[in-house]
Parts: C-alpha cells; structure tokens; sequence
C-alpha cells in the first residue's frame, strides 16, 4: 500500500503517517476499547483535540491503490459521510455538522461545543 502526499497539503498537514495492521481482532469489546484508546489520544494534549494529530482507522479491503493525500477547496471536496448514501460538497458537511452540535448544544442547554466539533 502506497500513499502520495500531494504539495497541495504540505502548508495545512507537512507530515503525515500511515500504517497497516494486519491480522488484528477488532470484533466486540476489542473494537470498543480500540475505539475508546483512540478517543483518549484525541483528547490529550499529544493530538490536541484533533488539531495537532488526528487517527483515522479504515478497512483497508475499502481503499483501491494508489491512494492520495491532498487539499482541495471546501466546495470541489465530495464526500459521503458514514451511514449516508450520497456525497455532499466539504462546505454542506461542515455547515450540517455545525448545525447538528449546535442543536445538541441547546438540547443539553450547554453553553460551549463540544471539541469534536470545533
């Protein structure tokens, strides 16, 4: 597995990191405590709330080679959010994700938002 780092991404990510793991158990309580170590790394101050480092975890059968890391404009990046049947502009995702913590905000009459969602 090969990833291209294009210069497009060099100013907003300069170092990127990638790794396969393979023949790892990821069912039932293994994946929650996974999910949940992964959560804990976002959290602390070595990934800063996702804005010095973020983790991704992907079902590398899902990816087709040669894979490319890029930037693109808000409105020229489609993507298909999980549990969504079409793509939507990076622009509409990020508007709708907006929207969604700010009503889940007022429904827990909470005052900030949560970090996820910064």
């Amino acid at each position: 597995m090969y990833v291209k780092r294009l210069e497009s991404v060099t100013p907003i990510r300069p170092f990127l990191a990638c790794c396969v793991l393979r023949n790892l158990d990821l069912t039932g309580e293994n994946f929650k405590k996974f999910i949940n170590i992964q959560t804990k790394l976002h959290s602390s101050s070595l990934c800063g709330n996702r804005t010095i480092a973020a983790i991704g975890t992907h079902e590398i059968k899902s990816f087709q080679p040669p894979l490319k890391y890029l930037a693109l404009p808000p409105d020229e990046l489609h993507i298909t959010a999980l549990h969504k049947k079409k793509p939507v502009s990076a622009r509409e995702l990020i508007d709708a994700l907006v929207r969604d913590a700010d009503l889940a905000r007022k429904r827990t009459k909470r005052n900030t938002l949560n970090p996820l969602h910064r």
